[in-house]
């Protein structure tokens, strides 16, 4: 395996990145379910919601909730699978 290497040159970064500014975040799950992963994305949607940032779970198999979605995450479910 190569590895290229990395020039440090003291140059500030562009000013087009700003990470204070808000985002747009989205999840995708196949339901809200009991499960650790849907847990830790529920945790972390909730957080990223109480900074600030617009967050969204998209959920496209079983409608069924059975986890409270924190406040500030909107929920949307659509039925990709028949």
């Amino acid at each position: 395996m190569q590895f290229k290497s990395l020039e440090i040159t003291g140059k500030s970064a562009p000013n087009s990145i700003n990470l204070c500014q808000s985002m747009r975040i989205l999840f995708l799950n196949t339901n809200i379910g009991y499960g650790g992963a849907t847990k830790i994305m529920m945790w972390l949607a909730g957080r990223l919601a109480e900074k600030g940032d617009e967050v969204s779970f998209l959920t496209y198999r079983d409608v069924s909730v059975n986890r409270d979605v924190p406040v500030g995450v909107k929920h949307t479910h659509m039925q990709l699978e028949s």
